[in-house]
């Protein structure tokens, strides 16, 4: 989590809900939202099925934690969602659950929802704990973080701050291979494709944010910049995607899908790296021109770039590096 740049403000064991949990079995019974059911507890869901919340023998099951924990949270946090972030193979599971609040009474249980993901696989593989294959997340981000160095200290031997280049990097690369793909997609994860500083990666992504840096430290100090001096087609792409931005960012937040972020990023990302070339293969076109009025208007087009691939990344987890 340190890796990652992630904190959190509250952190539940499920041991906390245990006794909480036949307190609640307790009380919908005496409210007559549960029932006896061949010597267990049940709850009667839609379509004549039921959830077994407390078995014969007077144990509660998971769920009937999951159940308690998600009531505690509506009391502690009055949230405006709730997202269980779990596997595509717990969609049954969470199924059963939402439909369970329902039935116990909870008003705010369509605010519950099930993210789903797939699962990931190295080299077309699944890792499997209980075969002793399990890979861990840390070990995969310290490689990362040295595969990065390495492609760095090839590229830019003179690079300041190498180190947190490289830690930045290298968790962009695994961060982006996880959320910059369909939640519900499997992903194969390959290293030589990962760790890429070119493609729909994460590096590639921080290597353009880097370049549109690069030239603002070139342009120097800058007036305004009046956005009607900016009339080639190339310009106008650029000004186009940037105002979607917004947009996407809400659909992301609606659908519980980063990869749409990630999908914009990319796309303003390559529009951006053909602006670039086109300069340099055509003077007129170039950011850094003699008229100093139209310099100005393309270096707050840069800007305007530089500034929604930092606030993207961002939003993805990932640092927006300035120099490569």
């Amino acid at each position: 989590y340190d890796l990652l740049g992630i904190r959190h403000t509250v952190v539940d064991g499920e041991q906390m809900y245990v006794q909480p949990a036949s307190a609640l079995v307790e009380e919908l019974i005496a409210a007559g939202r549960a029932r006896e059911s061949e010597g267990g507890i049940v709850i009667d869901l839609p379509k004549e099925k039921v959830l077994l919340i407390r078995k014969s023998d007077g144990a509660t099951l998971y769920q009937t934690r999951d159940l308690t924990a998600a009531r505690d949270r509506w009391e502690r946090f009055h949230f405006a969602r709730m997202l269980y972030v779990v596997d595509v193979a717990q969609e049954h599971y969470f199924q059963q659950m939402f439909a369970a609040l329902k039935a116990t009474g909870a008003e705010w249980a369509d605010r519950c929802r099930h993210v789903k993901f797939g699962q990931v696989l190295f080299d077309g593989k699944r890792t499997k704990t209980r075969e002793g294959a399990s890979i861990l997340l840390e070990e995969v981000l310290v490689e990362a973080i040295r595969r990065a160095r390495k492609i760095i200290e090839e590229k830019n031997a003179d690079l300041e701050d190498e180190d947190a280049v490289a830690r930045a990097v290298g968790v962009a690369a695994v961060l982006f291979a996880d959320v910059g793909f369909p939640t519900t997609k499997n992903i194969d994860f390959k290293w030589d494709e990962v760790i890429s500083f070119d493609g729909r990666t994460g590096p590639y992504l921080q290597y353009v944010h880097a370049s549109a840096c690069s030239i603002l430290r070139k342009g120097g100090e800058r007036g305004a910049g009046d956005p009607a001096l900016l009339t080639s087609d190339l310009e106008w792409d650029l000004v186009r995607r940037l105002s979607e931005f917004p947009g996407e960012i809400e659909r992301a937040c609606r659908e519980c899908e980063p990869s749409v972020i990630a999908n914009f990023l990319y796309d303003l990302a390559r529009e951006f790296r053909s602006y670039h070339t086109a300069g340099g293969r055509d003077r007129g076109l170039r950011v850094l021109v003699e008229d100093a009025a139209l310099r100005d208007a393309r270096l707050r087009l840069v800007d305007s770039v530089r500034q929604t691939l930092a606030i993207g990344l961002e939003l993805l987890g990932i640092e927006p590096v300035t120099r490569m």
